[in-house]
């Protein structure tokens, strides 16, 4: 259901306040929803995992919308595959590094333990961009500066 909303809003949102400031409102605004996972408890708590992650998934796919459009119009075509191999390979390879540290405080701190951690790193996380070049422009360019050879 988030990933059906992110990318029915992304368009909207890009148009409205530009591609760079959509990203920037996205992080910002959906990234402190998954402060509500570890509040989830059995019945009726699941209310409150669920909207983090519907809300959570949304920003994300939003996100992946706005700079996928970003890659595709910037990048010369002859190297845009690499571009999203690389880009690809670069984030894939996190995720066993990102398994190993869950698993290394599951058993540290307990299952909601992890959760919180977890959390609380991801959450702040549009800072970064808000501390940015990213804050100061409303779209990202269309084209390098300089052709790239």
């Amino acid at each position: 259901m988030g990933g059906i909303v992110g990318s029915m809003i992304a368009r909207p949102l890009g148009r409205r306040f530009g591609t760079a400031r959509s990203v920037l409102i996205c992080q910002l605004v959906t990234g402190p929803f998954i402060l509500l996972a570890p509040l989830t408890t059995y019945g009726a708590g699941l209310f409150w995992f669920c909207i983090g992650g519907m809300v959570m998934v949304a920003g994300v796919v939003s996100c992946n919308v706005v700079l996928g459009s970003f890659r595709q119009s910037y990048c010369p075509p002859d190297r845009l595959g690499r571009v999203v191999a690389t880009s690809m390979f670069l984030l894939h390879s996190s995720i066993p590094l990102g398994a190993l540290t869950a698993g290394y405080l599951g058993d540290a701190v307990g299952p909601r333990g992890t959760m919180w951690i977890m959390a609380c790193l991801i959450a702040p996380c549009g800072l970064v961009l808000l501390f940015s070049p990213l804050r100061g422009i409303r779209d990202l360019p269309s084209r390098p500066a300089v052709p790239l050879r």
